[in-house]
């Protein structure tokens, strides 16, 4: 039977009170100049007007709200490991059989460690790159601490989230699984074939996760950049500058031709 716990503290709007927040370690800059570095690398990519929208001040810092879940999972599984054998066929060769034993038994894991995060928005799945985060930065939630920072609304509640993360927490525990298995038979031939997961003492935290985000639109279209607050790291793309892709089919054009062109002059004298 599994046993959920929540403070449900609630704000004045009925949504749910933060339990704790990462900081900004990347400032306006410098999320400015990860961004170029890493999206403008490509020449084709480039062109004065990106140049005029990746300024600092086009970012904009914002806390996003996740669910963050810890506690233990209690497994039992099934499955098998196999033992090989040689041997030689009647004409001699040698085949290998396999023989499966099978197994059972139980086994429990911090969840924790597996970093069981699920977004409390409904429409953060364009941020699964931005991961991970170090959350040994958390830091217990106060209102002045999100500063001058927008906040997303939290429009996911932890069961909800939870359905999602608990797929997540079985096949983490389906790989510990395996990996202690083949530790213990000193094998790579593990099958496991089921797990029954119990969370007797879970407990669901709703965390803020600082992000810088620049959106623009360019030919009808909106682009958006964001930029991990805490690490730098970048999500997003820029519109592809189709003259210089031009220009660049022509050189790579002309680079073939030439050698061609000059075969035929002197074939030709």
């Amino acid at each position: 039977m599994e046993i959920l716990k929540h403070t449900s503290r609630m704000s004045a709007g009925s949504e749910p009170i933060p339990d704790s927040i990462v900081g900004f370690r990347i400032t306006q800059d410098a999320a400015c100049r990860a961004a170029r570095h890493t999206l403008c690398g490509a020449w084709w990519k480039r062109s004065s007007a990106f140049d005029a929208v990746l300024e600092p001040r086009a970012f904009r810092a914002i806390y996003v709200p996740f669910w963050y879940f810890y506690g233990t999972a209690e497994c039992a599984y099934t499955g098998e490991w196999g033992e090989e054998e040689d041997f030689r066929d009647s004409d001699g060769n040698w085949q290998t059989d396999t023989y499966w034993h099978s197994i059972r038994g139980e086994s429990s894991y911090d969840l924790d460690s597996a970093m069981l995060l699920c977004s409390a928005c409904t429409s953060t799945a364009h941020l699964a790159g931005l991961f991970p985060y170090d959350m040994t930065d958390a830091e217990a939630y106060a209102p002045e601490a999100v500063g001058n920072a927008s906040r997303a609304a939290c429009t996911r509640t932890w069961e909800e989230a939870w359905k999602i993360a608990q797929k997540t927490a079985l096949e983490m525990c389906r790989s510990r699984i395996r990996a202690e298995l083949g530790q213990a038979y000193d094998t790579d031939l593990i099958s496991v074939q089921s797990v029954e997961a119990s969370y007797p003492d879970l407990v669901p935290e709703l965390i803020l996760l600082p992000l810088w985000e620049c959106s623009f639109v360019h030919g009808g279209t909106t682009y958006v950049i964001h930029v991990n607050g805490q690490t730098g790291r970048v999500r997003g793309e820029l519109p592809t500058s189709w003259l210089r892709v031009s220009l660049l089919a022509m050189a790579a054009l002309g680079t073939l031709l030439l050698p061609l062109l000059f075969a035929m002059f002197v074939l030709s004298r």
